[in-house]
């Protein structure tokens, strides 16, 4: 038989003779073995009463009287009648207080009551009950979660305990995603941006990023794209994925040309038969070097040469010239006003004329190297009609035998 609204202390004093404080003694047993606080009694196995051990609370309680409970960390008197404190309830038959509990709102913080016992003991009934970053589970409060909003940043919520992982790839950071079977972060890609390094491609088989291309534009130049290995393989689809002197014939890049203006200066572009540069100006003086003419011979065949035939030269202020009907001995020649209009290193501005007297309207400017008093052909009359001409040593001019300072020839050798 179960004697109620007796605290365990006084029943021990009632049993011994002896007088103790009320001590707060913590279990953590399940409820159907402990009592609650206020020391309910229960038959003993010979028939006598023994005070059960506190399922747990507060624990600085030390102090408490016999007809006292701890609440909340204090000792409480427990009333004759009701109302009744925390850690007792109301026994409406009597309108008594006695200690135990009814409900978990009769037990303190932190309790809650096994009304099958009418006990309060340590637990819980809702994570709430439990704090930051505990959970309740099977009445106790324990380390755990719920949701990943309950840890920390960079972990999530893993049967009931918080670790390191991931749900999605934007919480992996730059070149990682989130492995969706261990729900970690590892190195890998989605799509091409995912990838940093240049010419490189996601593998979305493997997730890794590799050394490829997804269009021609990706690829080096004499390369082109392979779409359905997306990696980069020789060939080309325009000549403009050929280097420079190279033409794109049956899809691969070869030595060659589409026109004259690809090719140096001496030569023009054979477009009808090999499509390669040949030697020659093809009719076109632009094709030769400043200072040439395109000469046309009987072959069919155009060369670029300073023996100008009559020919037009290139370069603007270049003329053809010769002396009378003279076309095998004419040359091209820069005309000039002084030293500073020649654009060949080492010529000077020099007067040629068909008159050894004076210029007057028979002479013309033009660059010419200058002569040398040995071998002085330089300076050897066109016409031979005005008496020879020498080189002046002093000046390296052409001079005629009268000594006016003007070069009378064509100055073939020049």
């Amino acid at each position: 038989m179960r004697i109620f609204g007796l605290s365990a202390s006084l029943c021990f004093l009632l049993l011994t003779g002896s007088m103790s404080g009320c001590s707060d003694k913590s279990e953590t047993t399940p409820p159907d073995r402990i009592t609650d606080d206020g020391g309910i009694i229960t038959p003993s196995d010979d028939g006598g009463v023994t005070p059960q051990p506190d399922a747990g609370g507060p624990k600085d309680c030390t102090a408490c009287l016999p007809n006292q409970v701890c609440v909340e960390g204090a000792c409480v008197s427990v009333p004759a009648s009701c109302p009744c404190p925390k850690e007792t309830y109301c026994d409406l038959a009597t309108t008594s207080c006695k200690v135990g509990c009814t409900a978990d709102t009769e037990c303190s913080s932190g309790r809650i009551c096994d009304t099958s016992k009418r006990v309060c003991f340590s637990g819980c009934r809702t994570d709430a009950a439990c704090g930051s970053g505990k959970i309740c589970d099977n009445l106790t409060c324990k380390v755990g979660c719920r949701t990943d909003a309950a840890c920390s940043a960079s972990n999530i919520c893993d049967n009931l305990m918080c670790r390191a992982g991931c749900r999605t790839d934007a919480a992996c950071g730059a070149g990682n995603i989130c492995n969706m079977v261990t729900k970690t972060c590892q190195m890998g890609c989605r799509k091409d941006t995912d990838c940093s390094g240049s010419g490189q491609v996601c593998d979305t088989a493997t997730n890794t990023c590799r050394t490829g291309c997804r269009t021609n534009s990706h690829c080096a130049k004499e390369q082109i794209c392979d779409t359905a290995s997306s990696k980069c393989v020789a060939g080309c689809d325009t000549d403009t994925r050929c280097n420079s002197g190279r033409i794109c014939e049956s899809s691969m890049c070869v030595d060659g040309c589409r026109s004259s203006a690809t090719c140096a200066l001496g030569t023009y572009c054979d477009t009808v038969t090999t499509k390669k540069c040949k030697p020659g100006c093809n009719a076109d003086k632009t094709r030769c070097n400043v200072g040439e003419a395109c000469v046309g011979y009987v072959d069919g065949t155009y060369k670029c040469q300073s023996n100008c035939y009559g020919w037009d030269c290139n370069g603007t202020g270049w003329e053809c010239f010769k002396v009378g009907s003279d076309s095998a001995g004419a040359r091209c020649r820069q005309t000039c006003s002084s030293d500073g209009d020649c654009s060949t290193a080492g010529h000077r501005c020099t007067w040629f004329t068909k008159n050894a007297s004076y210029p007057g309207s028979y002479s013309t400017q033009y660059c010419a190297q200058p002569c040398t008093v040995a071998g002085c052909m330089a300076c050897v009359d066109g016409y031979g009609t005005f008496g020879t001409s020498s080189c002046d040593a002093a000046t390296k001019g052409c001079r005629n035998v009268a000594g006016v300072g003007y070069q009378t020839s064509p100055s073939y050798g020049l």
